[in-house]
């Protein structure tokens, strides 16, 4: 592979001979040295939870700080809910603290039904549909479908794949399909594909496709 040159615009060939022999063992070299220096930072970051620098115990720390990461950036597990506009906090204003009857709840109840005034006084008042799937929604979901695929086949068969998950929309979006719990599940890539095309037909769903890869073609360099 050759080398990108930004002032040309244009792909160099890769250099050959000595020259070129001495290059790629110098940025092997300092790819090891990235490498090492980041293992040793690890390490040293990690050196109250694992005293003796245990290779093994290293890895498990990094895997399951990765899942708690992930779980977090996908599904919301562990994440705080997004606070809502001040416009929807002003629509919440003057409503009593205290419930009919004079007795007040916990703080922690009053809190949250707090939160739920002002998420929905926030849809209400911005009156605009979005893709986006709140924390609150990706949790439940996520639970409710146990981090597995929710497509069951005729034959009462349910999908067993884990992976590459993506929550789809049962109504589309584009059909006025509202990203709440009940209209939201996660689905397996092949198997939104095919809602997909259940949904809006294949020739359609190709087009778009083949729209797509023409737009990721055009924006990677020649």
């Amino acid at each position: 592979m050759g080398v990108w040159l930004a002032r040309d615009g244009r792909w160099a060939p890769p250099c050959s001979g000595p020259r070129a022999v001495v290059g790629r063992a110098l940025r092997s070299a300092l790819h090891r040295r990235r490498r090492a220096q980041g293992a040793n930072r690890t390490r040293a970051l990690a050196g109250h939870r694992l005293p003796n620098g245990d290779l093994a115990g290293l890895m498990k720390l990094m895997v399951a700080s990765f899942v708690r990461q992930e779980e977090k950036r996908r599904f919301g597990i562990g994440a705080r809910p997004r606070r809502a506009k001040t416009r929807a906090a002003s629509a919440c204003d003057g409503e009593p603290a205290t419930p009919p009857g004079g007795v007040a709840g916990s703080a922690g109840e009053r809190e949250s039904e707090k939160r739920e005034r002002l998420t929905a006084a926030g849809a209400r008042s911005s009156g605009k549909r979005s893709r986006y799937v709140s924390i609150a929604v990706r949790r439940e979901v996520q639970g409710r479908d146990q981090g597995q695929c929710a497509f069951v086949a005729a034959d009462g068969r349910r999908c067993n794949r884990r992976a590459c998950l993506e929550f789809d929309h049962i109504d589309p979006f584009a059909k006025l399909g509202a990203s709440d719990v009940p209209n939201v599940r996660l689905l397996c890539r092949a198997h939104n594909l095919l809602h997909a095309r259940n949904c809006f037909g294949a020739l359609h769903v190709a087009a778009k496709i083949a729209a797509r890869k023409r737009r990721a073609a055009t924006a990677r360099p020649l």
